[in-house]
């Protein structure tokens, strides 16, 4: 335990204050709640959060080891056995309906390595356009992207370009938001809904789908967390009593064994769209929590409905620069 100091530091060696200093406005807590840069209490999770991407030093147990999840190739089309989202033959009519296969926006992440390895998962809202979460891709090799048309067969497209958000912190992991620009367009394949700028996302049940190693979707039901009550849940982990919730995260989930995990960052989380039934939008992108599938601790996405606007303007800047654009533009997300 040490006594983390709210004053400002005045000098490199002002880090902790000791039992000799007067204390005037510190509190006792954890040690790894106190910054060693600044001797201040750490408010907004930095150094304390587990990402949800694939890493290389993601083993925590004495045992365990970094095992190769390379993906084989072998996509099927999905059955909403066990889910809630019904399919609606309205494809054609826009974003976010369901025809004949779940989550046709859905995709993979693959890095270049001695074979394509699954990295992250992602969510095609244009067909040259994805989303993911920016620790995702704190990388420089080739990135692809895969998706399972309905087509029924699986198709990829080179990633060109990569737009992280220009506020994404690599320790707090604030604005965690990446746009991918694909070489080619992703023929026959749907695309998701963003919800507008100051959308009200109410507790509601929603679905977090997750691409796992053999190539399947993983769907998971889980219900959206208000902000200041996910704020009061994680104030009782390792991030203590003084964590501060940043506005671009968003929280689900919180019951035992049902949660996204290591492997799972990128990956959307979908909530219907209020007052059109069979119709759903991307609210979250899997970002971190604390731990996995823990009783009453959440997981955080990042809110996307705050990020609209930054998403169009990147999205209308980039395709005018590409030779003959995309099909519809930002049309392609946007309901009403």
């Amino acid at each position: 335990m040490v006594i983390a100091n709210k004053r400002s530091v005045t000098n490199e060696h002002d880090n902790f204050i000791g039992n000799d200093d007067k204390i005037t406005n510190c509190s006792c807590v954890p040690y790894y709640q106190c910054s060693e840069e600044s001797g201040r209490v750490i408010t907004d999770g930095d150094g304390l959060l587990d990402l949800r991407g694939l890493e290389d030093n993601a083993c925590t147990g004495y045992f365990d080891v970094c095992c190769n999840l390379t993906v084989i190739p072998n996509v099927r089309p999905i059955h909403t056995s066990g889910t809630s989202m019904a399919l609606v033959d309205n494809t054609d009519k826009g974003c976010g309906y369901l025809k004949q296969m779940l989550v046709p926006w859905s995709g993979m992440l693959l890095v270049q390595a001695k074979k394509w390895e699954y990295k992250c998962g992602v969510s095609i809202i244009n067909p040259r356009v994805a989303v993911t979460a920016a620790h995702c891709l704190l990388l420089t090799k080739p990135l692809v992207i895969q998706s399972n048309s309905r087509l029924k067969s699986l198709i990829t497209s080179q990633v060109t370009k990569i737009i992280p958000h220009n506020h994404y912190n690599t320790g707090t992991l604030q604005n965690d938001i990446a746009l991918l620009f694909l070489e080619d367009e992703l023929i026959k394949v749907g695309t998701i809904c963003i919800p507008p700028p100051g959308s009200l996302l109410l507790d509601r049940q929603c679905t977090v789908s997750t691409w796992k190693k053999n190539g399947k979707l993983r769907i998971i039901e889980i219900p959206l967390v208000p902000h200041q009550k996910c704020e009061k849940m994680l104030r009782k982990t390792r991030l203590g009593k003084y964590f501060q919730l940043h506005l671009s995260f968003l929280c689900a989930g919180g019951n035992s064994f049902q949660d996204a995990c290591d492997g799972d960052g990128g990956s959307p989380l979908i909530c219907p769209v209020p007052g059109q039934p069979g119709r759903y939008h991307q609210v979250g992108i899997v970002s971190w929590g604390i731990g996995c599938g823990e009783r009453d601790t959440p997981g955080v996405y990042v809110n996307v409905a705050t990020f609209r606007n930054w998403i169009d303007e990147v999205i209308q800047t980039e395709l005018k620069k590409q030779n003959g654009g995309a099909k519809d533009g930002i049309n392609t997300y946007r309901y009403k």
